[in-house]
């Protein structure tokens, strides 16, 4: 928090050692009474501009020069203008989120967001500031043209509804009123209960009467015109108003509203979750649940009922008395749902300006003076990325033993500010070559912006590094061109290495296609044109799509179209299996064990935070988020060919390099797999004991994978179907052998031909309990 009396007197001299912000925990921080300001954040655009934590931080030891470029921002005035109100209502602390959170910090940011609803809920006084109003006018004129932009942003619905006492100020910081006495204009522009305004949410949600007791529709429906600049956000900051917690994970776009619907699910039978667009009179969606809050817009006026008075309505309307005994009140109580996987969208890009970066190149080679304000970078958000094109790089990062260097994004920035010595350092690396003849390229192609890995991530923040991560499959779909640079190759004599000798192939294959991250960078694209040594152009996907399945193992149909495209298809055989799209990356190598996984978020389009420790577990905890996304059973079918021997004590592979057999593997549609199980001699009375969902789903439990499969039994193993096909169009089976609650999956046993039978296993996924032994052909 900020210290109020410390901090702020212009006319007396500070000292440097005064601490002007202080962290509290635990029964300190229960105590405190602080003010809380909730605020719109400052467009830079228009000239608005925040002071961040390390600005706060560093106030009284940067240079005076700094500092009064500090204290000129619109931000820094927000900030005395906070700690006065406070000091005239008697608080010694305020928290204001611009300052009080470091952002470059994923663990802080995440606590942060977190907890955000508690600590405006435990403030003594919360001053809602309304920078763009004067007066109370727009109390008595409910009109979107006088209402303040702080009703329209998605982080003030809590800060509205969570504190006891809200001060409202206008931009001149007069009070206007509180909460409760604005009560009938705030419900009106927000279409909040004055209940709910007056006497809490908390108090509302434990109503016994349902109609007074917001649903979860019903809230959602607060925040169905609210915007956030990040997409995640609409969600993120939702999560007090529903009591619930979840990772941060900037760069999951909608997907963050899914999680949050999930999460809800799982700990409310609240069923006006699944209520939004119930007034929408055409149309369909292929999810139970909403894209995003504006779907509940409609569902202001949503109750949920509790069981007992459902199965009155119920009785009310007619329902039998005999159909409502069929479902009991524990089966009313709680909710399962398979959701279908959906890909997202990403809104957050920091770009390099073409031209900025020639032009500061060629002043320098003509012995000009550069202007140091010169921007080379732009950050994109929304429709404002989607809207612009780019080029982006495909390339393998320089190994700096090898004299190869590549340039960071906090070098790239300063590049102006440093000395001259430093720069000229820089220019001279490898790494600063591929960024100008990346910026010449685009310009030669006639884009504005270019986005290069090495210097467009500030990799020092763990948060954008996430994001960047989580994102990078969708940003390099969306590039204009795409140019993968090949810096070891001279000419297209590698296109024809495939037909020699592994030796031959091994030494004139470039580096670029050994390379896990390069795999999307290949396929996400629509146009990638690749590049020597020397910048010469060889070709482009299309162009040299044979060659280039040859090496990748990739489908030529994947690389002339799109995988999307692919996945969609409504042919098994033409549609890439789980297994096949692992399968590419089987001979991938990347520098840090957890990057083979998180190379192939994007591919399989699963989104999950990065840790970088964690080894081998990365790639477990990628298969059970597919598990939990799909129903895609080739991902149980690794080593089902190239091992004559050996066992597993777990049914998840260790690594891609586990699936080098699955490159012809098919799944198949519960349909065509029973189809399959009928030819193979499976008895019309065992498939009907096994309904269709059960094909279709199976569950990740804290015990193993909950699935029923075709079973023959015979000695002491278990043979196992899956509903997936080899390029022979043969069932794949596996073979296990249960002892006790241990589950072993055993290579090289010959396929029986026993009675088949559908039943319910559990497949252990956790690490290796027992060694695992292979021998491969």
């Amino acid at each position: 928090m900020l210290n109020v009396e410390t901090s702020f007197d212009e006319e007396k001299e500070v000292p440097r050692t005064t601490k002007v912000l202080k962290e509290f925990y635990g029964p300190d921080l229960a105590e405190k009474e602080y003010a809380i300001l909730s605020h719109c954040w400052g467009v830079e655009k228009e000239g608005e501009q925040e002071v961040l934590f390390e600005d706060m931080k560093q106030l009284l030891i940067v240079r005076d020069k700094e500092r009064k470029e500090i204290k000129g921002r619109t931000g820094y005035k927000k900030t005395v203008q906070t700690c006065r109100r406070a000091q005239e209502d008697g608080l010694e602390w305020v928290w204001i989120d611009t300052c009080c959170i470091n952002k470059e910090s994923s663990s802080e940011l995440s606590e942060a967001i977190n907890s955000m609803y508690k600590w405006y809920a435990n403030a003594e006084l919360c001053y809602a500031y309304l920078h763009d109003t004067l007066g109370d006018s727009w109390t008595k004129q409910i009109d979107s043209k006088v209402i303040p932009k702080w009703f329209s942003r998605g982080w003030t619905l809590q800060e509205l509804i969570a504190p006891k006492v809200v001060h409202f100020l206008d931009r001149k910081w007069e009070r206007i009123g509180d909460k409760a006495e604005l009560a009938w204009a705030l419900s009106k522009i927000t279409r909040i209960p004055d209940k709910v305004l007056k006497e809490g949410l908390q108090k509302a949600l434990s109503s016994a009467y349902d109609p007074e007791r917001p649903s979860v529709a019903q809230i959602f429906s607060w925040a169905a015109d609210r915007t956030t600049t990040r997409e995640e956000d609409r969600a993120y900051s939702l999560l007090g108003l529903f009591g619930v917690h979840m990772p941060m994970l900037y760069g999951e776009g909608k997907n963050a509203f899914r999680r949050l619907q999930l999460e809800i699910i799982r700990t409310s039978n609240d069923q006006s979750v699944f209520a939004w667009g119930c007034e929408r009179k055409f149309g369909w969606s292929d999810s139970i649940l909403a894209d995003d809050p504006s779907c509940f817009r409609d569902c202001d006026e949503v109750t949920a009922w509790n069981p007992e008075w459902f199965t009155t309505k119920l009785r009310d309307s007619g329902t039998a008395g005999d159909e409502l005994s069929k479902g009991t009140q524990e089966r009313l109580r709680m909710e399962s749902r398979t959701i279908a996987l959906q890909h997202v969208q990403i809104y957050t890009m920091r770009l390099i300006n073409v031209a900025a970066v020639l032009g500061i190149e060629s002043n320098i080679d003509q012995g000009k003076e550069v202007n140091t304000a010169t921007e080379t970078f732009g950050e994109f958000y929304g429709a404002d990325l989607e809207e612009e094109e780019y080029a982006i790089l495909s390339h393998c990062w320089g190994v700096v033993k090898q004299g190869e260097k590549e340039v960071s994004f906090k070098e790239m920035n300063k590049l102006l500010v440093m000395s001259e010595g430093r720069r000229n350092e820089i220019r001279g690396r490898t790494g600063y070559k591929k960024i100008i003849n990346t910026c010449r390229q685009a310009q030669k192609d006639g884009l504005e912006w270019v986005w290069i890995d090495t210097c467009c991530i500030d990799k020092n923040s763990s948060p954008e590094l996430s994001e960047a991560i989580n994102s990078m499959y969708k940003w390099y779909a969306n590039a204009e061109l795409c140019y993968a640079y090949l810096h070891d190759t001279e000419g297209d004599s590698w296109q024809h290495g495939w037909m020699h000798s592994w030796e031959h192939q091994r030494k004139s294959t470039p580096k670029w296609f050994s390379r896990g991250w390069t795999l999307q960078e290949l396929i996400a694209p629509k146009m990638v044109h690749f590049f020597d040594q020397k910048w010469e152009r060889i070709g482009d996907k299309a162009e040299l799509a044979w060659p280039l399945s040859e090496i990748t193992r990739i489908p030529g149909r994947v690389l002339t179209e799109v995988l999307q495209k692919a996945l969609s298809s409504v042919n098994d055989y033409e549609r890439p299996s789980v297994a096949q799209i692992i399968s590419w990356a089987a001979g991938c190598i990347t520098t840090r064990e957890e990057d083979w996984t998180y190379s192939l978020l994007g591919l399989l389009g699963v989104h999950m935070p990065l840790l970088y420790v964690e080894g081998k577990n990365a790639f477990r905890r990628l298969q059970l988020e597919i598990i939990r996304t799909s129903n895609d059973q080739s991902i149980f079918a690794w080593g089902h060919f190239d091992r004559v021997f050996g066992w597993s004590s777990s049914i998840l592979a260790d690594d891609p390099s586990c699936f080098w057999d699955c490159q012809e593997v098919t799944a198949l549609e519960p349909e065509t797999f029973t189809t399959y199980l009928s030819d193979e001699g499976m008895s019309n009375d065992a498939l009907s004991r096994c309904p269709q969902e059960q094909l279709r789903t199976f569950m990740v439990t804290n015990d193993g994978i909950q699935i029923w499969l075709p079973t023959v039994a015979f000695g002491p193993y278990s043979e196992v179907t899956l509903a997936c096909c080899d390029d022979n169009h043969g069932l794949i089976t596996l073979h296990l052998v249960f002892s006790g609650s241990t589950c072993f999956r055993v290579f090289g046993v010959p396929k029986d031909g026993g009675k088949m039978e559908f039943k319910q296993r559990l497949l252990p996924y956790k690490a290796a309990k027992y060694p695992s032994i292979y021998v491969h052909l």
